[in-house]
């Protein structure tokens, strides 16, 4: 099967930013300056520029005339002129897993960064394989303005995490998960943390994390033995899955006081739960958040492990464990206006995750 990823629009940087964030060029290792944008009357490249097969590994890469067009920016910043600011915020589980189980990182990956553009902050989960650079490097070649941070804990594998912004990041943090088991405790996962200086608003906090992943199953007395043997090597691995799960949720509550100053907060990622979960239930109330996608969508299924309808999944189970939770800050207002399920239409099959994409409108109180 052939996917094609749709090129990005092209679009005049909003001239509102106090701010502009230095442009990281992963692949030339060196700060770059932002290109100028593109004419709105220049031809914009065919739909048919960019190929991606699921089946084998024969890709096209993005053409030059994509690589030198402007990014997307489907929401202009207005906080000059209407006192609203509006927040476009991505989460995305990429799928990079290590080779050999991970198959066309790279290709994929430069679909991601072809279109990332599209978003102000993207918080991402699975870049555990360095083809997942990939993603940065199209971006800097696209001339999107952004920063990001990739935390460097790692245990045999780092966290997978990282956040790109096109907003200034003034502080960065991360901390690790104490408990793992089967895979995941190969893999330094906890939650990343960056505050941004979002034009028209002031600081806005956000985290990215990346739960432990699958749910318990029957075992046989001598699994269970062996289990807690490797325990005394890795912590938890003899523990259930759920209750890592709840482990984390007191993680990210921990990283959550550490920086609260009240600004508003978004936290994001791959859950690996569902709402009728202890851990979902846990989120919304001792932690304070609100589902923003649930907040806008009350009956949508908003499936992001979706086996029938991502032809990379190769599953018939539909689970929505991918969420952008959210808290309005002390001084300002914070209003999710849409939420919708993103890279979930043929020609954007990047993962065998879709994204979660919330617009949120801020304003000072």
């Amino acid at each position: 099967m052939l996917i094609q990823a749709l090129p990005p629009t092209h679009y005049a940087a909003p001239v509102q930013a106090v701010v502009q964030p230095v442009v990281r060029s992963t692949q030339l290792n060196q700060v770059a300056q932002p290109t100028q944008p593109a004419q709105l009357s220049q031809t914009l490249p065919s739909r048919d520029n960019l190929s991606l097969s699921v089946n084998n590994t024969s890709v096209l890469r993005p053409p030059s005339a994509l690589l030198g067009a402007a990014p997307v920016a489907p929401t202009p910043v207005q906080g000059i002129s209407t006192g609203v600011v509006t927040l476009d915020l991505l989460s995305l589980n990429v799928f990079g897993l290590p080779k050999p189980l991970g198959k066309n990182i790279t290709e994929r990956s430069a679909v991601i960064g072809s279109t990332l553009g599209r978003y102000d902050i993207a918080g991402l989960q699975e870049t555990f394989s360095k083809d997942t650079r990939e993603i940065g490097n199209m971006m800097a070649l696209n001339g999107v303005n952004y920063q990001s941070h990739k935390p460097k804990h790692r245990r045999l594998i780092n966290s997978g995490l990282e956040i790109f912004s096109k907003h200034p990041i003034l502080t960065r943090d991360f901390k690790p998960f104490r408990y793992g088991t089967d895979s995941d405790a190969l893999a330094g996962k906890g939650v990343a943390f960056v505050r941004v200086q979002v034009p028209g608003v002031g600081p806005v906090d956000i985290y990215d994390t990346h739960y432990q992943a699958n749910n318990d199953k029957p075992m046989p007395w001598y699994k269970k033995a062996a289990k807690k043997v490797s325990s005394m090597v890795m912590p938890g691995y003899d523990k259930s899955h759920e209750e890592i799960r709840l482990h984390d949720n007191q993680v990210l509550g921990e990283l959550m006081k550490k920086h609260d100053q009240g600004y508003p907060t978004f936290v994001m990622g791959d859950f690996n739960t569902v709402e009728t979960s202890e851990v979902y239930r846990d989120i919304v109330t001792r932690l304070g958040l609100t589902d923003s996608f649930r907040e806008l969508n009350p009956t949508a299924p908003g499936f992001t492990s979706d086996g029938p309808a991502n032809p990379i999944k190769k599953s018939s189970s539909q689970k929505r464990i991918d969420f952008i939770f959210y808290r309005p800050g002390k001084d300002i207002d914070v209003k999710p206006v849409m939420s919708q399920v993103a890279y979930n239409k043929p020609g954007e099959f990047v993962s065998d995750h879709f994204g979660v994409h919330t617009r949120f409108e801020l304003v000072k109180k």
